[in-house]
C-alpha cells in the first residue's frame, strides 16, 4: 500500500511538471487529475466538475488557411477591428516598453475565446469557433467592403 501511494505521488509530481512546462489550462489540468484519479482508483468526489464550452476553436490563421486564404490575416484583423469584434490592448514589457496585442471584444466573444498566450501569460490570443467562423467571415467582409 505504501509503495503504491509513493508511486501515485511520483506520478502526480511528474504530471504537474508536464502541465507547468506545457502551460496547460485549468480545464486541461482538471481533466488530467481526473484521469490520474481514475487510474489509481481514487474517488473524484472532491474534484470540481467543469462545465464549460466544448466548441472546437483555432487561430484565425489556421481557419483562413483551411478555407484557402480568402483574405490575409492582416486584412482579417483590420476588418475585425473595424467591425468592433477585435480590440488592441497593451501591457508593459520589461524590455520593449509597451507591448500591443489583440483580444476579442464582448461582441467578438460570440465567435471565439481569448486564450492565455503561451508566450506570455499577461496577454491573450483570440481563437475562433470553427462552427461559426464562416458566419464571422461573411459579416466582416460585408461590413468592410
Amino acid at each position: 500500500m505504501l509503495r503504491e501511494l509513493s508511486r501515485s505521488l511520483g506520478a502526480c509530481t511528474k504530471e504537474r511538471h508536464a502541465m507547468d512546462i506545457l502551460k496547460a489550462s485549468d480545464v486541461s489540468r482538471l481533466e488530467c487529475v481526473g484521469k490520474l484519479y481514475d487510474h489509481h482508483n481514487i474517488s473524484r468526489i472532491a474534484l470540481p466538475v467543469y462545465v464549460g464550452n466544448a466548441k472546437v476553436r483555432f487561430s484565425a490563421t489556421k481557419l483562413l488557411e483551411d478555407r484557402g486564404k480568402p483574405i490575409s490575416i492582416h486584412a482579417f484583423n483590420q476588418l475585425m477591428l473595424a467591425a468592433g469584434f477585435l480590440e488592441e490592448k497593451t501591457r508593459h514589457s520589461t524590455t520593449k516598453g509597451i507591448k500591443k496585442f489583440k483580444a476579442l471584444t464582448l461582441t467578438g466573444l460570440k465567435f471565439g475565446e481569448n486564450l492565455i498566450s503561451p508566450q506570455n501569460n499577461k496577454e491573450v490570443q483570440p481563437h475562433y469557433y470553427e462552427d461559426s467562423f464562416d458566419e464571422l467571415l461573411t459579416i466582416i467582409m460585408k461590413q468592410g467592403g
